[in-house]
């Protein structure tokens, strides 16, 4: 079995381990630095994040859009290094990014790979060794160096940096192994759910409105009708799930909800009496035309058919002028409170992030370096923090491991 030392070994060569061999060589290029990934190439996640455009940060970064035992950690990271410093950061390295009217920012080039690329030419330029294909067995520390077991060699290592992510979309090389060795280590991991992912939901109408988006508020309530959380924007339907990022920022509360519900409206903008009122106004309008009509012009007419035909057991060949009072009151109450039953759902595979991880206090906020473990540095997903949808997840991955190169 072949031995290497390096100064720093960084476990991960994801957003945060990348930004993190940067930041570590700059600081000093005397040091050997090694980056160990399991897959057969570094970033694979990466070049997968918005929908391979890769939403880098969003500008209006602040502490409400972060969930998880590590506040302060993230109070500080948004105060020290802030979204336009993660963009100066990426400025250095030779990448040009724009920004979008909700703060989000990508590459100029609207392409992940060309964030990976200048990341990667980074490194190379610093002398930062890349070995991928190595699945890191253990980490034990003896004295003052840790020793990190790969298949065939290991590494003698004066700190390590822990960047491996949760669990969150598997195929790319999250599989929560690096979780594994940190409890090892003595640390405490937090429940793992899947978070920013579609919403499974029962009901028996949904296969009549796969496909459809509409614009809305979602509401999550638990089963006493508790409301938890509440968000507004495009709601997308499939068989057996709800999506859309307003679902995605509600998804990972939901999956650690007992009996969750979902309600929709469709109307957020109203109040009810208003829009009973407007129904009844289209009543008149289209009081000769037959029920299927009753819906054009205002909202999908799919779901409209599903409220009167399915929900209401209606006849869509009869007469608009039909509907009783009671009739447009129900129409208007589904409308503002569509109630969508949420089926329990920890498939990780479609997860863009994981929710849990190494419990907040046992991390030092101002380095990211283990309390437990002196030379031990945890960054980004395998940290207990999952932001919401819009570029924040990556801004705490690229935050976290820039503090940890600079202080390591």
């Amino acid at each position: 079995m072949e031995n290497y030392f390096a100064h720093v070994v960084i476990i991960g060569g994801g957003a945060s381990g990348l930004v993190c061999g940067i930041a570590c060589a700059g600081k000093d290029s005397k040091r050997k630095i090694m980056i160990l990934e399991k897959e057969q190439r570094v970033g694979k996640k990466l070049l997968a994040t918005g929908n391979g455009r890769c939403n880098l940060t969003n500008l209006n970064a602040s502490l409400t859009n972060y969930h998880g035992s590590f506040k302060k950690g993230v109070e500080y990271l948004i105060g020290e290094i802030p979204p336009k410093d993660v963009l100066d950061f990426f400025e250095k390295i030779g990448l040009a990014w724009k920004e979008d009217e909700e703060g989000r920012v990508y590459p100029y080039s609207n392409q992940a790979s060309s964030v990976l690329d200048v990341l990667r030419l980074a490194l190379d330029r610093l002398g930062v060794e890349e070995k991928c294909g190595c699945a890191v067995k253990s980490v034990r520390k003896n004295g003052k160096y840790f020793n990190v077991e790969c298949d065939g060699f290991t590494v003698k290592a004066e700190n390590v940096v822990v960047c491996t992510g949760g669990k969150a979309s598997q195929k790319l090389g999250s599989d929560g192994s690096g979780l594994k060795f940190l409890k090892e280590l003595g640390h405490t991991v937090m429940p793992l759910y899947p978070s920013l992912v579609p919403v499974s939901v029962k009901n028996p109408y949904m296969k009549s409105l796969k496909g459809i988006r509409c614009f809305g508020r979602v509401t999550l309530s638990d089963e006493r009708g508790q409301k938890l959380r509440e968000e507004t924007g495009e709601i997308q339907f499939s068989e057996k799930a709800l999506s859309g990022i307003c679902v995605f920022n509600l998804s990972s509360m939901a999956s650690k909800t007992k009996n969750p519900r979902i309600y929709l409206n469709l109307f957020p903008e109203w109040d009810f009496t208003s829009l009973v009122d407007m129904l009844f106004q289209r009543k008149k309008i289209f009081a000769d035309n037959n029920l299927e009509e009753f819906f054009t012009g205002l909202i999908n007419k799919r779901i409209g058919f599903v409220i009167l035909k399915d929900v209401l057991g209606k006849n869509l060949s009869q007469k608009i002028k039909e509907l009783s009072k009671d009739d447009i009151k129900r129409i208007a109450n589904i409308l503002i409170k569509w109630e969508f039953v949420c089926v329990p759902n920890m498939d990780f595979s479609s997860a863009q992030v994981t929710k849990g991880g190494i419990k907040g206090d046992e991390i030092d906020p101002f380095t990211m370096e283990s309390k437990k473990v002196k030379g031990l540095y945890i960054c980004g997903e395998a940290v207990d923090v999952d932001g919401d949808c819009g570029g924040y997840n990556l801004q705490f991955a690229f935050s976290s491991g820039i503090l940890a190169g600079r202080t390591v």
